[in-house]
């Protein structure tokens, strides 16, 4: 047997009793096993194939070509037949069915590698989808509070718009009273207390008058602020939009994900399958490999009695 074979196949005992001892350390919970590995397990198929493909070309330049004189055959010809039979039939039918074999496991680590690129690629647009609709979340959020301002500084500037009408009318209604008065002291038609009336219903119109510019720069105040908001609104309502298109994206993407998850499902279900199929046929050559073995063995101790009988009927004779 060639020392390179022997050397793999013993450090592929070492591995597996290293998966064996990982296995009992940790119950069989998250243990990244060697011989689980499709690498592993078509390395170990490509030296058996190796060796079978080796063993078939020996038992072939040990042919026999048949012979054209029609004899009868002898029991060392008979013997030979068998032998001849098994290697012409069993080593090529073997070395196909192990090539075979290697092909199915060859796809069906690539199917494996695919499904582990899958579930990665899922977990991302996952995440990536999840962080969408959180910041979905936060722009609506940030647009609700947006709008409860808006409608707050609405209602004040309502309120101060009220408020500096109703401050106007009193205006209006004083300095009409005012100026009533000044024509009647004027005319000398009043007296001191009326004066002094019309001095204190003058303080009251320039507070008045103050009051009003006060509303007004309120007013305007609200109005700036209220534009303000109204435009940080709409980016805000923007950008929820934005998230609602990242989301609709993001979301076929995930569909997209998922189908092709499925798909490699249902090629690596199918290579499984084909890979028992191939394990089942291995096993019915194996065993009609060691019938024949076996067959081979009896018809050699029937020849060997034979031989045994006929020496010893010929020194009989003699």
């Amino acid at each position: 047997m060639d020392t390179d074979f022997q050397t793999k196949q013993a450090r592929r005992v070492h591995a597996a009793v290293d998966d064996i001892t990982k296995l009992q350390c940790t119950d069989g919970h998250g243990a990244k096993l060697t011989t689980t590995g499709g690498a592993f397990v078509l390395d170990a198929v490509e030296d058996i194939l190796a060796v079978l493909r080796d063993n078939a070309s020996v038992v072939s330049g040990h042919q026999t070509a048949p012979d054209t004189v029609s004899q009868p055959p002898k029991p060392s010809d008979f013997l030979m037949c068998i032998a001849e039979q098994m290697a012409m039939c069993k080593p090529s039918f073997g070395l196909l069915l192990m090539e075979n074999l290697r092909r199915v496991v060859h796809v069906h680590g690539s199917h494996r590698a695919e499904i582990e690129y899958l579930k990665k690629t899922y977990a991302t647009v996952e995440g990536k989808l999840t962080a969408a609709e959180g910041r979905k979340i936060a722009a609506d959020g940030r647009a609700n509070a947006a709008q409860g301002r808006l409608a707050s500084i609405t209602q004040e500037k309502e309120q101060l718009s009220t408020a500096l009408k109703s401050t106007q009318r009193k205006v209006a209604e004083l300095e009409s009273i005012v100026l009533e008065l000044r024509e009647e002291v004027k005319r000398g038609r009043v007296d001191e207390a009326a004066q002094a009336r019309v001095v204190a219903l003058e303080e009251s119109l320039s507070a008045l008058q103050e009051e009003n510019v006060r509303l007004r720069m309120d007013a305007k105040s609200a109005e700036v602020a209220a534009q303000v908001l109204a435009r940080k609104l709409e980016a805000e309502l923007s950008k929820v939009q934005e998230r609602d298109v990242e989301i609709v994206q993001l979301r076929e993407e995930y569909k997209k994900v998922i189908a092709m998850h499925q798909e490699q499902l249902v090629a690596s279900a199918e290579t499984a399958t084909q890979l028992a199929l191939q394990h089942e046929g291995k096993q019915r050559y194996e065993i009609e490999r060691n019938t024949l073995a076996a067959e081979l063995l009896v018809v050699e101790q029937s020849y060997s009695a034979f031989k045994t009988q006929e020496r010893a009927r010929m020194t009989v004779e003699v």
